[in-house]
């Protein structure tokens, strides 16, 4: 009993220090600190005795099973003897007989050729007719008169061309402007008035009147 006692007083302690410990780290070096009590060993478990069994009995001896009588395999057919076949006995070569050469036929007799027939009189061709006299060719028509062809007209004159302008003069470049100056406005050129080509005359395409073809005479 006096060493229940000790234990539960030694645990209320520890449980106080862990409670007024701030930290775990703390209370566990306070564990370490305190003094361990001695405690008795414990005593061993008594363990109750094996009750003694029957030994098991032995199996009874088998006895041991007969062995199956396996069938006595055939014995194999004696092989039947073959006939040796007789051997041929070499033949002499014959020799062969002669082709019968065929027997050449006996020539036709030549066919007798007929007789070529007398040559037909030859017909007596009709005379020739006289030739017709030319028909009369009609007068060819005299010559019409060649038309006058109108004279060509005389080649226009070529339009003078202008004369070109005269070049211009370079302006003067103007002097250096200092700073603080405006420069002077640079006087511009009149323009020069284009001059305008002349317009070229279309001369007057004549008439032609052709005189009108004669008929043929009767």
């Amino acid at each position: 009993m006096a060493s229940t006692t000790n234990t539960m007083s030694s645990l209320a302690l520890v449980l106080a220090l862990l409670l007024s410990s701030g930290g775990i780290g703390g209370a566990a070096r306070q564990l370490q600190e305190l003094p361990k009590p001695d405690l008795p060993p414990l005593p061993k478990p008594e363990v109750p005795p094996r009750p003694d069994l029957p030994p098991l009995p032995k199996p009874e001896e088998q006895p041991p099973l007969p062995k199956p009588e396996l069938p006595v395999p055939p014995q194999p057919l004696p092989k039947p003897e073959l006939p040796v076949p007789p051997q041929p006995l070499p033949v002499p070569p014959q020799p062969l007989p002669k082709p019968e050469l065929p027997v050449p036929p006996e020539p036709l007799p030549k066919p007798e050729l007929p007789v070529p027939p007398q040559p037909l009189p030859k017909p007596e061709l009709p005379v020739p007719p006289q030739p017709l006299p030319k028909p009369e060719l009609p007068v060819a028509p005299e010559p019409l008169p060649k038309p006058e062809l109108p004279v060509p007209p005389e080649p226009l004159a070529k339009p003078e061309l202008p004369v070109p302008p005269q070049p211009l003069p370079k302006p003067e470049l103007p002097a250096p402007v200092l700073a603080g100056e405006l420069p002077p406005k640079p006087e511009i050129p009149p323009l020069l008035p284009k001059p305008e080509p002349p317009k070229p005359e279309i001369p007057a395409i004549p008439e032609v009147h052709l005189p009108e073809p004669a008929g043929p005479k009767p």
